[in-house]
């Protein structure tokens, strides 16, 4: 039987739906999680650099095999994460989403009145992910062992983005 479980300094405010096994912790203060991470199998790993090998080291001593993590590629800021994830003995699967959907919001200021995406490399591709599809590929990878495969969204420019989130 699978039990989900949340990680939340706030358990009232965070409102999690019935069933859900609510620990308090917080991955910025490894000490709160020993007791939090007792009897977890397999976890997903916000993005936390600055804490990250700490974080790890508890969830090893916890007994967690299998970590699903937000990182990105080695040469990235996000790098640390995944060479910690990589070097902690913990089988993991990595979610490299490059940019997310949501930061296109970030243009409506300019949009609205002037009808135009300014850009500082306005001919770069990229591909973004919304964030709910993030949060199902990790819900995938934590619950199946074959891990999950998502090859993402075709790239585009932005000022090619869609007016609304496309799949």
């Amino acid at each position: 039987m699978t039990i989900l479980g949340a990680l939340t300094t706030d358990p009232v405010r965070a409102a999690l739906p019935e069933g859900v096994e609510v620990a308090r912790g917080w991955l910025r203060r490894p000490h709160t999680l020993p007791a939090a991470l007792r009897g977890v199998d397999r976890m997903y790993l916000a993005p936390t650099p600055d804490t990250v090998d700490e974080v790890l080291a508890a969830a090893r001593d916890a007994g967690v095999r299998h970590v699903v993590d937000l990182s990105g590629e080695p040469e990235s800021w996000w790098g640390s994460v995944t060479r910690a994830v990589e070097a902690s003995g913990i089988a993991w699967t990595h979610l490299w989403p490059g940019d997310f959907f949501e930061n296109a919001l970030t243009w409506a200021p300019q949009v609205r009145p002037t009808r135009t995406v300014r850009e500082p490399w306005p001919h770069a591709a990229s591909a973004p992910v919304a964030m709910d599809d993030i949060a199902s590929v990790a819900a995938t990878a934590l619950l199946d062992d074959r891990g999950a495969r998502a090859p993402g969204p075709r790239p585009h420019r932005p000022g090619d983005a869609p007016p609304d989130r496309a799949r």
